[in-house]
């Protein structure tokens, strides 16, 4: 069962809310309008309700004669995170023909780099998207050296690209400017070990189950994750409990564990459905639908349950399900990630 949409977006490129751009040229008789529409669609895009902002963003450019970089680069960046990457890169190349400063510029080529390497998530066979990209972030880091997200989205090109020497210098960079950085841990892994970031590293995350018990990326390291996203108001979710339950009991307990990941708005609803239903593998509350959406399972204020993701020993994200009512197909996935792990091979 859905709460609109559905997406793919799971890739972690660093992305600013900039205030660096110049004022459009906008009538001094809309100037008050054009101020609202774009102080709205800032809002919106914090709140991460891209399509609210869109909205905003659109109606203040027309305020602007279609000439905000502001405006402009917003409607790409919401269009990107509603997975719309052809319009998204039509936005952001429109601001940067107006670009002011190299500020901008730099701004703006940084984020024409994350829309061309969404496309190459989408579909690595596009190789030439992850070229442009590193090409993008260069020239982002080039007009700005200062802005820290491109030396970020450049190493993780660099990396996906097989490119790791320089990969890795870059992310050493980022992390010189940034020290304090909230993904510090994760860009430490791949500094240690580039080949991670072959596939889809899962987000740090940190969740504390009905017993007290704190449960992290660090803690999970060396089993095989099934996170389980689910809600009470989710028919396919309560139909799909008999098989999460074998699949609790199938695999040992020290290389696979289940998590259970409650997506309910109405906390009592959750707690009376936990007290009558035989769950006992960990279960825990996603607040605001947070992990739900760092692992790119839709889009923002979008929810789509249930959903399955499975990670390897290393926090590679091997599967990610949404929609599905039988979750028997899962066994043969994890059974697959426990024969890879090294201590079977």
């Amino acid at each position: 069962m859905r709460r609109s949409g559905t997406s793919r977006f799971g890739f972690c490129l660093l992305l600013f809310l900039c205030a660096c751009f110049l004022p459009a040229q906008v009538d001094e008789v809309h100037k008050a309008e054009y101020r609202q529409e774009l102080a709205q669609a800032d809002r919106a895009l914090q709140d991460r309700d891209y399509e609210l902002a869109r909205e905003h963003y659109e109606r203040a450019n027309v305020f602007a004669r279609e000439h905000s970089v502001a405006a402009l680069r917003g409607m790409a960046w919401a269009n990107l995170r509603l997975e719309h990457p052809e319009k998204a890169l039509e936005n952001a190349q429109a601001a940067l023909s107006l670009a002011a400063n190299d500020t901008e510029r730099g701004d703006l080529h940084n984020l024409t780099g994350a829309i061309l390497f969404s496309e190459y998530v989408a579909d690595k066979k596009q190789t030439s998207k992850l070229l442009v990209s590193e090409a993008e972030f260069r020239s982002a880091i080039q007009m700005n050296p200062a802005l820290s997200g491109a030396y970020f989205n450049l190493g993780t090109a660099l990396l996906k690209d097989r490119k790791d020497a320089e990969g890795v210098k870059m992310l050493q960079k980022y992390l010189e400017l940034t020290p304090d950085a909230a993904n510090t841990s994760q860009v430490r892994r791949l500094i240690g070990d580039p080949r991670l970031s072959r596939g889809e590293l899962a987000p740090n995350f940190t969740l504390q189950d009905t017993q007290g018990h704190a449960i992290s990326t660090e803690s999970l390291h060396g089993r095989v994750v099934l996170l389980d996203f689910w809600a009470t108001w989710c028919g396919p979710c309560i139909a799909s409990l008999p098989e999460i339950r074998k699949l609790a009991r199938q695999f040992p307990a020290d290389q696979f564990v289940l998590i259970g990941v409650n997506e309910d708005e109405d906390v009592d609803a959750w707690r009376k459905f936990m007290a009558k239903e035989d769950m006992p593998w960990p279960q825990s509350r996603d607040q605001n639908w947070d992990l739900f959406h760092n692992f790119g399972l839709a889009p923002e204020r979008k929810l789509v349950v249930p959903a399955y993701v499975v990670l390897n020993g290393d926090g590679i994200v091997l599967q990610k399900i949404r929609g599905l009512e039988d979750a028997s197909s899962l066994a043969a996935q994890i059974e697959a990630a426990l024969e890879a792990a090294p201590g079977r091979r």
